[in-house]
């Protein structure tokens, strides 16, 4: 899914000709008229976008049923697509999901991420998206995510910076921040995936400093009660898992890949296998050790994750 990703899914024409900038990334996009032949005003980064992406790809390359994964904002598409698109979805597997798309403002402004970009758009657009692609933010906003700042690597902050590069990557940023939300809460979807009964592993990092834990517990309290007003009330029939990993941030299949391969394997074992509940009991605690060859690990933080079942 590309989402703030690595721009595939940027236009490969300029969707606004005529705006004047000259600037790494802000070249397409801000003309006074969007390029008709492309479409461009009906072009919107929106969720709505991201969603039917993830559909085409399920329908067109996977062509099955399949078992969902996401993090992040990429966490809240899967349970979009599995709410609206349920034929498409075995089960899904959120890491840290984000549980609201933007910041809210959206629904109050006059334009929905159209091309082209409005020029009311842009003072605002212009020195926000300079700050937040260059290395040094993106280097410390990882630090800040991350349990252990040392597992952030040099290769990520790189693939991040590449495709705000591409000619439209401002004016798509522009779009994404001004797109509308889903119809539909986070808690709306999660009770409608509940009610066709499709299983979810919620998979926490503990040190999230975003999207903390609380998020998490409400998320599966959601999903008890939907299968609650279902008439399920035996635990081990749940759909639904929670589990905390500890050290881990936002983004714990990149920070703790050893336990989150565990975790998800061992999930995707037992939903092939008729929605076995899990082996542990509730407040049991699974360690998995550090893959001391994946890079070199302080004697400080040689300790193995745990991943604790709630």
């Amino acid at each position: 899914m590309d989402i703030l990703g690595q721009g595939k899914s940027w236009p490969t024409a300029d969707p606004a000709p005529g705006g004047g900038f000259s600037e790494v990334g802000f070249e397409w996009g801000f003309g006074p008229e969007a390029n008709a032949e492309l479409n461009a005003a009906e072009l919107t980064y929106s969720c709505t976008l991201w969603k039917q992406q993830v559909v085409d790809f399920l329908e067109q390359v996977v062509g099955e049923a399949c078992y969902v994964a996401g993090n992040s904002l990429g966490g809240y598409l899967a349970a979009m697509v599995a709410s609206e698109r349920p034929d498409l979805v075995k089960g899904l597997f959120l890491m840290n999901p984000t549980p609201w798309w933007g910041v809210g403002l959206q629904r109050a402004l006059p334009w929905t991420g159209g091309y082209p970009v409005p020029r009311w758009v842009r003072p605002v657009t212009i020195p926000w998206w300079d700050t937040i692609r260059s290395p040094a933010t993106i280097e410390y906003l990882l630090a800040q995510v991350y349990a252990d700042a040392g597992r952030v690597g040099g290769v990520l902050p790189g693939q991040i910076v590449e495709p705000t590069e591409q000619p439209a990557a401002a004016s798509a940023f522009a779009s994404i921040l001004c797109s509308p939300p889903h119809a539909q809460t986070f808690d709306e979807m999660l009770s409608a995936i509940a009610a066709r009964n499709l299983k979810i592993a919620l998979c926490y990092g503990k040190e999230d400093p975003w999207i903390v834990p609380l998020w998490g517990h409400r998320a599966k309290r959601t999903l008890d009660h939907a299968e609650r007003t279902l008439g399920s009330s035996d635990r081990t029939l749940s759909g639904s898992e929670y589990w905390e990993i500890t050290p881990a941030g936002h983004c714990p299949h990149h920070e703790a890949p050893e336990a989150v391969n565990a975790l998800l394997t061992d999930w995707l074992a037992r939903m092939e296998k008729g929605a076995e509940p899990p082996h542990l009991q509730e407040g049991d605690t699974w360690t998995v050790a550090r893959d001391q060859a994946w890079e070199p690990v302080p004697d400080n933080l040689k300790a193995p994750f745990s991943i604790r079942l709630h």
